[in-house]
């Protein structure tokens, strides 16, 4: 009868965490490094290690709830950790004319959009350096590109400007990468 009584009580602990979307885990994981982060007594510094796998759940959970802008919706992102660049793929869709952009890329609907990048990093602040950034196979105009960056901060959370430096988010001092993860110190 005991046995009993503690399934039932134990089985909606253990559906709520084997249905929860991994993106949200990744999110909470993110949201306590940040409460760990402003503790007034530190006696060391911690890490957390996030799998490529775990930054596109992230990606994913954050462009399903993230507000849809009127013009540019980001609809699809997936990065690779390489050992010293990221590759960001990204599927984003024009919801009105972006007359700003070369003929060939106007007339597509849905953007196919690359970009490889750096993260710089210095006194807890980071800015990025962009090595490559294209919609199919077009570089776009300063502005286009400005556009894009700005649904990415808007969908994730992060700064994806390549001239000012900026704090970390959620309280995250450093990052260093290898292939396939990020290690963030806090």
């Amino acid at each position: 009868m005991k046995k009993k009584i503690w399934l039932i009580f134990l089985l909606p602990l253990f559906l709520y965490s084997s249905s929860t979307d991994p993106g949200k885990l990744v999110e909470q994981r993110l949201q306590n490094i940040e409460k760990q982060s402003h503790r007034k007594i530190k006696i060391f510094s911690r890490s957390e290690v996030f799998s490529q796998k775990d930054l596109n759940s992230y990606l994913e959970y954050r462009i399903k709830n993230t507000t849809k802008s009127a013009s540019l919706e980001i609809k699809d992102a997936r990065v690779k950790i390489g050992k010293d660049r990221f590759v960001l793929s990204l599927v984003a869709v024009a919801n009105e004319p972006l007359p700003f952009i070369d003929m060939e890329v106007m007339s597509l609907k849905v953007l196919p959009i690359g970009m490889q990048f750096s993260i710089e990093q210095k006194s807890g602040k980071y800015r990025l350096k962009i090595h490559d950034f294209r919609i199919g196979k077009a570089v776009p105009s300063e502005r286009l590109a400005l556009l894009i960056l700005s649904r990415l901060k808007a969908s994730t959370g992060f700064n994806f400007d390549v001239k000012t430096w900026e704090k970390f988010p959620f309280g995250i001092k450093k990052i260093t990468q290898k292939e396939g993860e990020v290690k963030v110190y806090y």
